[in-house]
């Protein structure tokens, strides 16, 4: 059973960054690699043509409405309710239905959701979204929820 791949990893939040204790050593996580690596002058210019304080509420916007629309997808393919969707904001109603029909249009089996891959060539770790058989292919699934529109990528 493909599940049984699956496995519960140990993360902690060193000074160093995220870092995942798997089976095959400590890595750290892709997420803090990457920010410690991007070039973030847009990030910079955008926060000094808005100001901090607008830029840190448009932050805390998104960050609380993909937290949100996250929670509300994984507990609608766990078979939980998402009866309380309908107390939400407009954004993350319609980001949360598009978000399931869009998985629903092409997911058959889901392995587990909030799944902690790693590699050991590249000695990195991460989380993702969703692990399964998408139209008919084993997938990493990850949930995207900016206002930009995303598209599915099968590779």
């Amino acid at each position: 059973m493909k599940n049984d791949y699956l496995i519960d990893v140990k993360t902690e939040t060193l000074k160093s960054g995220r870092t995942y204790f798997t089976p095959d050593g400590a890595y750290p996580s892709i997420t803090t690699i990457l920010g410690k690596t991007a070039n973030n002058i847009w990030l910079q210019k955008w926060i000094e043509k808005v100001g901090e304080e607008e830029a840190a509420r448009v932050s805390k916007e998104a960050t609380d409405r993909g937290t949100l629309v996250h929670e509300f997808a994984e507990r609608y393919f766990n078979g939980g309710s998402i009866s309380d969707l309908a107390l939400q904001t407009s954004d993350v109603k319609q980001m949360s239905e598009d978000l399931i029909v869009s998985v629903e249009s092409g997911i058959e089996d889901i392995w587990g959701q909030e799944q902690v891959l790693w590699s050991n060539k590249y000695r990195y770790a991460g989380r993702t979204d969703m692990v399964g058989i998408w139209k008919g292919k084993p997938t990493i699934i990850d949930f995207k929820t900016s206002k930009k529109k995303k598209y599915v990528k099968q590779i």
